[in-house]
């Protein structure tokens, strides 16, 4: 067998590293049009157009009554009636679109924090809507005195957007 000469190690050498990183971008490059899609999959789905009108969910009254009645206040990811009635009276009083489903969302927080919290002159999203403590910062909890400021510039009575009774009475 013959001894391979310097030029011809390198030559094999240089294809390998160029072979190993063509492979590497086009596996690179598929995985980011994976994500790209999966991204552009989840704004679809959460994205709403705003020249619909009616398309949030709204529990009916017998969903409402299954969910458990809650206490304030109320914290992200809590799912309860009191839920439920904070975003009825938000999209009553601000049209805020936001869907009715009693969790306490990222919809619903935004909303509370640009309609409700986040109102007075000179105020910021940390100021207001964040919630800073020993133990980290948190995003700001729904309260009994934010309820009744929700009912009294709402005002809401407890009755769904039907004028149905959906047993609210806090």
């Amino acid at each position: 067998m013959k001894k391979l000469t310097k030029p011809q190690i390198y030559a094999i050498v240089g294809g390998v590293m160029a072979l190993s990183v063509i492979t590497f971008v086009i596996i690179r490059r598929r995985k980011n049009k994976k994500l790209i899609k999966d991204i552009n999959d989840i704004l679809d789905a959460k994205v709403k157009d705003p020249n619909q009108t009616g398309t949030q969910t709204v529990l009916p009254p017998s969903e409402v009554a299954k969910l458990p009645v809650g206490n304030f206040p109320l914290a992200i990811g809590d799912k309860n009636q009191k839920v439920h009635a904070v975003q009825m009276a938000l999209n009553r009083k601000f049209g805020s679109g936001i869907d009715a489903d009693g969790k306490y969302g990222e919809s619903t927080f935004v909303s509370m924090c640009k309609n409700l919290w986040n109102t007075k002159m000179y105020t910021t999203y940390e100021t207001q809507c964040i919630d800073h403590s020993l133990g980290g910062r948190t995003r700001r909890k729904i309260t009994q005195a934010d309820w009744q400021e929700l009912q009294k510039t709402a005002n809401f009575d407890g009755s769904g957007f039907d004028g149905e009774k959906i047993g609210m009475s806090f």
